[in-house]
């Protein structure tokens, strides 16, 4: 199996030093838990929201669009607790998605969402969507089984859609019954790698909330760009989670199963082409969660990233390995409440 990111899991070293609110558990229709379902109608609406501009996308393809269910959030999440998330991440920065079913990945799906050629329709709605012309190309060595090996065994080498695809699936299958609230400060157009996310110009730095936990780590000049996918991993995630905790712990909050992880592909696609097209009209790329599977069924040491403009927006995939950082690459980051 891929080496995936353990998501959903609070470790002892994370949680020394806070104390765990407890509190009585609510009768199911008492007045606070009516007025919590109430106060999180934010999150239903983003779904609702979400599903209409895909019923909308399926009805021009001619096709039934996927039915994109709201799984239950974890049983402590409050109103509180997405505000203490707004003041870390930004008001109005941070949007409910959830994904769609494996068994609603069908070719049908990935032909709506990542369309061959530009559509006029598209066009039309500020949205840049689709495939790289190295989609349907046979993957490279080391990604795809070699000449000998696919005489040997009478198989097909594998194209790079057919491994993105199968990287997609792979995720997926980890975040179902998960809401994810995800990061939709704009992406930038590159300027040099000293470009800022929250704005297309890329000049304002002060439209990003994350920054000064980013230059904390990084450096007094560090920006989104030019770190790699483990740095977000290994030491940017956890110093934002242990801000998030403290966040919850400074407001008397119980401790939530959260976790939070690089926004997947599969989610930055549907926002770009359902919801926020503008950032499929910048020329960066954000890093995703997503972990490129190869032919063998294993982890590559490579992560897909998407979203550049110029070869595809929208409906760009491609690839990065994990421990390079490049100046046109940056990321957003989704919080993923799973109940369990």
């Amino acid at each position: 199996m891929p080496d995936q990111p353990k998501y959903f899991i609070h470790t002892p070293e994370e949680l020394e030093g806070y104390t765990l609110v407890e509190t009585e558990p609510e009768p199911p229709n008492s007045d606070k838990n009516r007025e919590k379902r109430t106060n999180l109608k934010e999150i239903k609406d983003n779904i609702t929201s979400l599903q209409d501009a895909l019923n909308q996308r399926a009805k021009e393809f001619g096709l039934s669009a996927p039915k994109l269910d709201l799984p239950p959030l974890p049983p402590d999440f409050t109103k509180e607790h997405l505000e203490a998330l707004n003041e870390i991440f930004g008001q109005g920065n941070l949007e409910a998605t959830v994904c769609p079913t494996l068994e609603q990945l069908t070719d049908q799906y990935f032909q709506m969402m990542y369309p061959e050629t530009q559509r006029d329709e598209d066009t039309a709605r500020g949205l840049k969507s689709y495939q790289p012309d190295w989609w349907n190309k046979t993957a490279g060595a080391g990604f795809s089984i070699t000449d000998e090996e696919a005489e040997r065994t009478n198989q097909t080498r594998a194209t790079w859609v057919e491994l993105y695809t199968k990287s997609i699936h792979t995720e997926v299958n980890t975040l179902q019954n998960t809401i994810l609230l995800t990061e939709t400060i704009q992406k930038p157009d590159y300027k040099n790698g000293t470009q800022h996310y929250g704005t297309k110009e890329g000049k304002d730095e002060t439209k990003d909330k994350l920054l000064p936990i980013i230059r904390q780590i990084f450096g007094d000049t560090a920006n989104r760009c030019n770190l790699t996918w483990d740095q977000f991993n290994q030491e940017l995630i956890p110093k934002l989670k242990e801000e998030v905790l403290k966040k919850f712990q400074s407001k008397k909050l119980k401790l939530t199963n959260i976790e939070i992880i690089i926004t997947p592909a599969i989610v930055s696609n549907l926002q770009a082409t359902l919801k926020h097209p503008s950032d499929s009209q910048t020329n960066t790329s954000d890093w995703s969660s997503t972990p490129l599977i190869d032919q063998y069924d294993k982890d590559s040491g490579h992560r897909l990233v998407v979203g550049d403009s110029g070869v595809g927006g929208a409906g760009y995939v491609d690839r990065v390995r994990r421990g390079l950082g490049w100046d046109g690459v940056g990321f957003r980051l989704s919080v993923a409440l799973k109940n369990t």
